[in-house]
C-alpha cells in the first residue's frame, strides 16, 4: 500500500509538470532601471512612476531606437511586447515597431499601424491605453537573437511610454486571446490573472500533497481517526468540484491560466482521495483487529 501511494504521487506530481507553460514574461524594461537609447527618463504626473518621453516639436520625420534586447530568451513560436502609451497632438500617423533580427541575419518587422486594438496606430492624441507588438515565429526553430525598438514620428506630437514587458505564449490563440482583452474590445476576460493562475497550481499541488502525505502518516500510526477517514472524502469532494470548474472554464472559453490549474487540481484531489480512502480505511481496520486480539489474549 506505502509502494502504491507513493507512485500515486509521483505520478501526480509528474502530471502536474508536464501541463504546458503558462505565459512567461521574459523581459521587463522599467525606465527607472532601464537605461533607454533615446527619448527622456521622466516622473509621470499620474502615477504611473518613471516613464520614457519622446518630442518632436520640429516637425521632420523622427525615427527613434529607444531599446535594444540582446538574446531575449525566446524559446517559444508566439511573443509579444506588452506596454502601455499616451501622446498628444501627433500629426500624421506615427507607430511603435519592433525589429526582431535571427542568428542568421533575417529581420522582420512588427508595428501598431491599426485602426482599432493593441495594435493601433499613433495619431491625434489620447490618454493611457494598453499596446502590443506580436511576433510568430511559425515553424522556425530559433528565436531572434536581436529585438530592436523604435518610435517612428512623421510630423510633430509628443508621445510618453510606461514600462513595457516581452511575453511568451504557449500557442497563437492564447496571445491573440490576452491581446484583444488587452484592447477592451468586449473579448472574454479570464477569471484570473496568469499569476494567480499559476500560484493556484503550484500551491495547490503542494497542499495536495503535504495534507495527503499527512494523512497517510497519521493512519500508519494509528493517530487521528476520523481525520483520516473524512478527509480522503472531503478531498474526493473538492477534486470533483475543481474538475467541474475546469470544464466550465473550458465551455466558457476561459484562457489556459484558468482551465488549466482547475483541471489539474481536481485530477489530483480525485486521484489522492481515492487512492487515500481504500489506505487508510484498511490501515485503520487493521490496527482495531490487532487491538481486539491483543485484548482477546489479554
Amino acid at each position: 500500500m506505502q509502494k502504491m501511494m507513493m507512485i500515486s504521487m509521483t505520478f501526480a506530481i509528474a502530471f502536474a509538470i508536464s501541463i504546458p507553460a503558462f505565459p512567461e514574461e521574459l523581459v521587463t524594461l522599467s525606465w527607472d532601471t532601464t537605461r533607454p537609447l533615446a527619448g527622456q527618463v521622466i516622473e509621470d504626473s499620474e502615477g504611473k512612476g518613471a516613464v520614457l518621453a519622446f518630442e518632436n516639436d520640429t516637425g521632420v520625420p523622427m525615427t527613434a531606437t529607444f531599446a535594444r534586447v540582446e538574446n531575449p530568451g525566446v524559446t517559444a513560436s508566439n511573443y509579444a511586447l506588452h506596454g502601455t502609451v499616451r501622446y498628444d497632438g501627433v500629426e500624421g500617423v506615427g507607430y511603435l515597431e519592433m525589429w526582431n533580427v535571427f542568428p542568421d541575419g533575417s529581420r522582420y518587422f512588427s508595428r501598431t499601424l491599426a485602426d482599432l486594438g493593441p495594435l493601433r496606430k499613433i495619431s491625434g492624441s489620447s490618454g493611457w491605453r494598453e499596446f502590443a507588438l506580436s511576433f510568430s515565429l511559425m515553424d522556425s526553430p530559433l528565436g531572434p537573437s536581436v529585438l530592436i525598438l523604435n518610435l517612428v514620428l512623421p510630423g510633430k506630437g509628443t508621445v510618453v511610454l510606461g514600462s513595457l514587458k516581452l511575453v511568451q505564449y504557449e500557442s497563437a490563440e492564447s496571445m491573440a486571446k490576452i491581446m484583444v482583452d488587452a484592447a477592451g474590445t468586449g473579448a472574454r476576460p479570464g477569471w484570473w490573472t496568469p499569476i494567480v493562475g499559476e500560484a493556484m497550481l503550484v500551491l495547490g499541488s503542494f497542499v495536495l500533497v503535504l495534507a495527503s502525505g499527512l494523512t497517510f502518516g497519521l493512519a500508519r500510526r494509528g493517530k487521528a481517526r476520523t481525520w483520516g477517514l473524512a478527509f480522503p472524502w472531503f478531498e474526493i469532494a473538492l477534486g470533483w468540484t475543481a474538475l467541474i470548474g475546469g470544464v466550465s472554464a473550458v465551455m466558457s472559453q476561459q484562457p489556459a491560466w484558468v482551465r488549466t490549474p482547475l483541471i489539474a487540481l481536481g485530477l489530483l484531489g480525485i486521484l489522492f482521495g481515492a487512492v487515500l480512502v481504500k489506505i487508510v480505511a484498511n490501515r485503520y481496520t487493521a490496527l482495531e483487529l490487532r487491538r481486539m486480539q491483543s485484548q482477546n489474549i489479554g
